[in-house]
């Protein structure tokens, strides 16, 4: 891990473009192989054929019988064959209510692709947050160097105390601490998407250089989203319409079942031929079941309201906290994008226009603001990454 870190590092530092990254693509690309999602799959479709099975008509018995006579009574023996069943009703309901249920346990499948998407592209922006502090620390980490070998130079010729080279070297060293400290942050950057992964990122990591493009949608294409591409809705949805669907199987589960079979009995020359027929009236083992199927159904129908609610209202917060976030950036862009502030500095010290007290103040300044200004392009892409994650699997 260590040292794909470092390589990643490497890339970061070195100045030859690489080719910008697709983070959609590569996000649902990475969480379509995901293992997790894999066992969802898998475990959803152990459910549909248990309840397929669950479904069947019961087995088919047989009966063989053999009778001893007593004195002069000769023995006999029969066979039957019978088939019971329950009203006829309840499997149509159970067929429904499966069918609703596998397109429900279908949009849970996308719900978790969405979510290991979303996550995924999260840790990939994790690491370009962490790529733009490590170079920023160590764009600070040469500009101290070099300062320090121009003041020491001043210091040798009596021009500056030794004091001041002293302060100087003391800020290098807190430097370097926040430059190292700044790897380390790559590093977990970097191992938290491999583990997300399961596998070897090496090259995606080293495409990640920029923060993701990002479109503010109006707020009325993103209630569409909720409407028409929102799995979570849609599952809460498929799952009242199944419990609602079950409740009905389990209600005409209380009608009578019935059975029916064919019976053959041999006593020595003297055989018969017979249908039986049966009826199974549940007057109350089955009214428990189905009172507690309808309250189910009246849960699957609340917390489907309670789920369309719910997106509705994160909606309308992070669009919000977008907008705020995006009125940030536009505020620090001018300051940073069209200014280099540490070598105005740097001028401005060697003009003798500033002490090196001043220096450092300042330099330290504008060093955090631009930590600052790097913390709101990345909370910024955090939420848009939120906002926008109906559009990844489409």
């Amino acid at each position: 891990m260590i040292k794909t870190s470092a390589y990643i590092l490497l890339a970061m530092l070195i100045s030859c473009p690489v080719n910008a990254l697709d983070f959609n693509s590569t996000a649902r690309a990475l969480a379509s192989e995901s293992l997790s999602l894999k066992s969802a799959r898998l475990t959803n479709r152990a459910v549909i054929e248990d309840m397929k099975g669950a479904n069947s008509i019961p087995p088919l018995e047989a009966e063989v019988g053999y009778l001893w006579g007593e004195g002069e009574t000769v023995n006999k023996w029969n066979v039957s064959v019978s088939q019971s069943m329950d009203w006829p009703g309840a499997y149509s309901a159970r067929r429904k209510g499966i069918e609703a249920t596998g397109k429900a346990l279908a949009a849970a499948e996308r719900s978790t692709l969405v979510a290991k998407t979303l996550e995924i592209k999260q840790a990939m922006i994790d690491i370009v947050a962490a790529k733009r502090n490590a170079e920023l620390s160590n764009t600070l980490n040469d500009t101290i160097s070099q300062m320090i070998e121009v003041v020491r130079k001043r210091a040798n010729n009596g021009d500056i105390t030794r004091l001041d080279l002293n302060k100087l070297e003391i800020e290098r060293i807190a430097i370097a601490k926040r430059l190292a400290a700044d790897k380390r942050s790559l590093i977990t950057a970097v191992s938290s998407l491999e583990a997300l992964c399961g596998k070897n990122i090496d090259d995606i990591a080293a495409q990640l250089t920029d923060f993701p493009d990002e479109v503010l949608l109006p707020e009325n294409r993103y209630e569409e989203l909720l409407t028409e591409a929102n799995p979570s809705i849609f599952e809460a949805k498929e799952n009242a319409i199944s419990a609602k669907a079950l409740a009905t199987a389990e209600s005409r589960a209380l009608l009578p079942g019935f059975s029916i079979g064919y019976t053959y009995e041999n006593e020595v020359v003297d055989k018969w031929h017979g249908v039986t027929a049966g009826i199974s009236i549940p007057l109350f083992s089955s009214r428990g079941t189905a009172r507690s199927a309808k309250l189910r159904a009246e849960a699957a129908e609340t917390d489907a309201i309670l789920a369309a609610m719910q997106e509705v209202a994160n909606l309308k917060s992070e669009r919000g906290q977008a907008l705020s976030l995006f009125k940030e950036i536009e505020e620090y862009k001018p300051i940073f994008e069209r200014e280099d502030n540490l070598k105005l500095l740097k001028k401005a010290y060697a003009a003798g226009q500033i002490t090196l007290i001043e220096y450092l103040g300042e330099l330290n300044y504008f060093i955090e603001a631009k930590r600052e200004f790097i913390d709101v392009q990345y909370q910024y892409h955090l939420v848009m990454a939120r906002l926008n994650r109906l559009t990844l699997i489409q």
